[in-house]
């Protein structure tokens, strides 16, 4: 797989999937980049600019740090000599990625008590059945 696919697969699996902390003073979330960004939103058509702020600064520090882990990855795959081991590590980091969705890490407080820990299909999931 070449460098420039590699890379926006790595980075794009990291921001869906890979649940972080957001930490918002008082407040403490564990969730992937995506659904900062999209809190990021919320918090900014609300029109909280500065809590916009510190999430949108959150979402850029990891997305920084994806892009650094994506090039070292890749750096470390090219010092396999045979095309299949390459690809072999390639795809095992691309999948340990996904499998970060499997992580009983989410977090989720409300002020009615609805809060628990869940995993990225649990967590979507319980979004779907509260929109229905």
């Amino acid at each position: 797989m070449n460098r420039t696919l590699f890379i926006v697969l790595f980075v794009a699996l990291s921001f869906v999937f890979v649940p972080l902390l957001l930490f918002l003073g008082l407040v403490a979330y564990i969730v992937p980049t995506a659904q900062m960004t999209y809190g990021g939103f919320a918090t900014l058509l609300s029109g909280n600019i500065a809590g916009s702020a510190m999430i949108f600064l959150h979402v850029l520090i990891y997305l920084a740090a994806f892009y650094g882990m994506a090039h070292l990855s890749y750096f470390m795959s090219k010092l396999f000599k045979m095309r299949f081991w390459i690809m072999s590590f390639q795809f095992l980091v691309l999948t340990s990625i996904f499998s970060c969705s499997f992580l009983r890490v989410i977090t989720y407080s409300s002020i009615q008590g609805a809060g628990g820990t869940y995993t990225y299909w649990e967590a979507i999931h319980r979004y779907i059945e509260k929109i229905k």
